[in-house]
């Protein structure tokens, strides 16, 4: 139920957790699921109260002192120090526990801390732990102003397991933080050339950059995510960041070869079938084309609720605006509570009804479509 993520299904998983919390309150993976839902929607709040009743039945809890933590981090990582300590101090060798207090320090600004912590685990750790402690202390020695001894450990783990990308994501994550943008390319561009299947990896550091907003950065992602094409056409996560950044930078025409590229390769890639359906609507006008798109969107993937709003768009330029109201009204029944999209489906209902003369209707829309912008901003200028 919880795979959908529709309204509907976490409605119905919400009520069988509920049940059980009701009934077997010593269940706490009931409770840990029911606080992760919450934790999905953005309702850190909500998940430290799911936790807190939990704990109220369970106080030592692994799992949901941990959640607690991590509800606790969405809102302040200070916030989640204090429980992650004691989680640690009851079991030392907890390492998913010391990785998470790891990155709590960090991010509240203390990467001394994380380096003092992270120190004993980096020697005593082993395999995949290990580098996962070797990644979090490189970055506690790089906040704290220790770039070369941060570069040196990332190196040795390069040299230990060369096709492994963790070391060369954390740089560049770093790196960008910094705004080092060109030393951000010349890495993924060394990843490349070392590596014949880069897509993915090469993907992640593009959407690093163009998350920035700068434009020094967006031109070094797009470079890199040309080149990557270039040496492997077919890298379906290299064409999807490619189709995004040109669409965000207003290149509408080729955005849309390339999800086209992509349902050449994937054709019931259900993302690539919504954003050509929706530049071919939006910035080309071909609405029929459009819609056939969509519809079998739709025939793939049911639960897939942007696709079925897209649709709404498309019946909405065609002046088909009792569909397209239908369409988006089952839309909204469909996203979870608070949804970012669902601000702009919301948006789109209003115009509907306002196409339809149901202008009353469409100002109240409107009015909790601000409303909720105001909340989760969601809406273009």
């Amino acid at each position: 139920m919880l795979h959908h993520g529709t309204q509907p299904a976490v409605q119905q998983a919400e009520q069988i957790l509920d049940d059980i919390t009701a009934s077997h309150p010593q269940t706490s993976e009931a409770w840990v699921l029911r606080g992760d839902i919450h934790l999905r929607r953005n309702q850190p709040g909500k998940a430290v109260d799911v936790a807190l009743r939990g704990l109220a039945h369970k106080p030592d809890d692994r799992q949901l002192l941990l959640l607690k933590a991590l509800a606790e981090q969405e809102r302040s990582p200070l916030l989640a120090v204090p429980t992650l300590r004691v989680l640690l101090e009851r079991d030392p060798n907890d390492i998913e526990v010391a990785l998470a207090l790891g990155r709590a320090h960090i991010d509240a600004g203390e990467p001394q801390k994380a380096v003092d912590l992270m120190r004993p685990y980096v020697q005593r750790s082993t395999n995949l732990q290990r580098r996962q402690c070797e990644a979090v202390f490189a970055t506690g020695l790089y906040e704290t102003g220790d770039k070369q001894g941060a570069q040196a450990i990332l190196d040795t783990m390069t040299r230990a397991e060369p096709d492994d990308p963790m070391p060369m994501l954390t740089l560049a994550r770093l790196l960008t933080g910094d705004a080092l943008y060109s030393r951000v390319g010349d890495l993924a561009a060394n990843w490349m050339r070392t590596h014949q299947e880069s897509g993915r990896t090469v993907a992640v550091v593009a959407n690093g950059l163009v998350a920035t907003g700068d434009q020094e950065a967006v031109t070094i992602a797009e470079n890199l995510l040309r080149e990557t094409l270039r040496h492997d056409g077919d890298s379906i996560d290299a064409l999807n960041a490619l189709a995004q950044l040109l669409y965000a930078t207003g290149r509408h025409a080729e955005s849309a070869k390339l999800n086209g590229r992509i349902l050449q390769l994937q054709p019931d890639n259900v993302v690539a079938l919504n954003n050509l359906a929706w530049t071919l609507c939006e910035n080309q006008q071909k609405y029929r084309e459009a819609l056939d798109l969509a519809e079998r969107g739709i025939q793939i993937a049911p639960q897939y609720v942007d696709v079925k709003d897209t649709r709404g768009v498309i019946l909405y330029r065609l002046g088909e605006y009792t569909k397209a109201a239908d369409d988006f009204t089952q839309c909204l029944r469909m996203y979870p509570t608070d949804w970012p999209a669902s601000v702009t489906t919301r948006f789109h209902l209003a115009r509907a009804l306002a196409g339809l003369g149901r202008k009353s209707e469409a100002v109240a829309e409107l009015r909790r479509t601000l409303d909720l912008h105001s909340r989760i901003e969601s809406l273009t200028p």
